[in-house]
């Protein structure tokens, strides 16, 4: 992912932190980056000396102006994302993720700090990047990060030169129920004819098991959903995307898709490919599982993957799991969930587990009702045992 020109700079120079010797800031005012703070300024306290924290000046952000009682038209994604014109003038700083420092590391992993300026322009300003990440030591002092300094457990501050718009928070507490005669089944198809049947994670061909997984849920609508492609792809929509196009599908086994629906794991673009990050923290294998030792099969964290079908014109563009991997680390680290209007509207559709799937009274239990389903999940359990033998067969061959 992109950082901006002056980050990058500073990064090239190798010098530690953007400093000169004896404590001269180096850089005033560059393109995308507001101008290095004097020490009589306030400066950003964390509460917890052993937590990273990444925050941004109050005034640096714009305030949601409304809550939308429903979206269908373009006009009506306008006005859900409409801000106020004056940001808010509340002093002090905007906290905007917060975690352990070898947590963050877990996800950082070899990128060090470039992780985190890539998710600040992702919760902040997705399509210019056009910020910098300073970082406040212990005595107050501030310096610009280079990309490759290691991650700390200090203050960063995420640096605008104009107010921008936080990132809507997307929440998807359970999955939405599929319609396999209508749009959805067509979408399942499409997806899965694209990959060839096979899981983008496990690599393995199983074409009546795979799953059309979405980066985005699909209560979210064609509009909403439209306006996120150009958000962080920052390219038009193809004319007419709809959110069962396949640009917005993967395809998974059932065990990923269920963390990947829920933002627990997350593909980050990396190099025109993908890793896998784990944000469950069970130490997932690659089936989506808990790792067993009498299996040698990889963990997932850090797995490499890339589409089956990498030269598809209608994979989904690294921007859509780019977007569905900052909801991830949203869910895990975010702190600025209790901003006002600050989630998605998400239209109201049937889940799966809602009553009026069902093809027979909640009420109805035939006498060996209990039996026969401890019977089902004993034989689950036994075909999943036996999948994780086969795949682990052949890992290993």
């Amino acid at each position: 992912m992109a950082n901006t020109r002056s980050q990058r700079e500073a990064g090239a120079s190798g010098s530690s932190g953007g400093r000169k010797k004896g404590g001269k800031r180096m850089g005033g005012r560059g393109k995308g980056g507001a101008p290095p703070l004097k020490s009589k300024k306030q400066v950003p306290r964390p509460k917890n000396l052993l937590l990273l924290n990444l925050c941004i000046r109050q005034n640096s952000v714009q305030q949601y102006l409304r809550s939308v009682p429903s979206i269908h038209t373009r006009q009506d994604v306008l006005n859900a994302y409409a801000t106020s014109s004056r940001p808010d003038n509340t002093p002090g700083f905007l906290y905007l993720l917060k975690g352990d420092l070898a947590d963050l590391e877990h996800f950082a992993r070899d990128e060090h700090s470039q992780w985190l300026i890539d998710v600040v322009h992702g919760l902040c300003d997705p399509r210019q990047k056009s910020g910098q990440l300073w970082v406040w030591d212990s005595d107050g002092q501030d310096s610009l990060v280079n990309p490759g300094d290691p991650l700390r457990a200090l203050v960063y501050e995420y640096r605008v030169p104009v107010p921008i718009r936080l990132t809507k928070i997307s929440h998807r507490i359970k999955k939405s129920a599929t319609d396999a005669l209508g749009s959805g089944g067509t979408m399942r198809i499409r997806v899965v004819t694209r990959d060839g049947g096979r899981c983008w994670i496990t690599g393995l061909v199983a074409w009546d098991e795979v799953i059309n997984t979405r980066a985005c849920p699909k209560r979210m609508g064609d509009e909403q959903s439209s306006f996120i492609y150009e958000e962080f792809t920052g390219t038009a929509p193809p004319l007419g995307l709809t959110i069962y196009n396949e640009r917005f599908g993967i395809s998974l086994t059932s065990n990923l898709d269920r963390h990947f629906d829920l933002y627990r794991i997350g593909l980050k673009p990396t190099n025109e490919n993908y890793v896998v990050h784990d944000f469950t923290g069970n130490n997932l294998s690659v089936m989506g599982l808990p790792s067993a030792p009498q299996f040698s099969i990889p963990i997932l964290h850090g797995y490499p993957v890339s589409p089956p079908n990498p030269s598809s014109p209608i994979n989904p563009p690294a921007g859509i799991l780019w977007w569905h991997y900052i909801q991830c680390v949203i869910s895990k680290f975010d702190c600025y969930k209790g901003q006002r209007n600050i989630t998605h509207y998400e239209e109201p559709i049937p889940m799966e587990d809602d009553s009026d799937l069902d093809c027979d009274d909640d009420d109805f239990s035939w006498p060996t009702a209990q039996f026969d389903r401890g019977r089902m999940m004993t034989k689950r359990i036994e075909q999943g045992t036996e999948r994780m033998s086969e795949i682990a067969s052949w890992v290993n061959a």
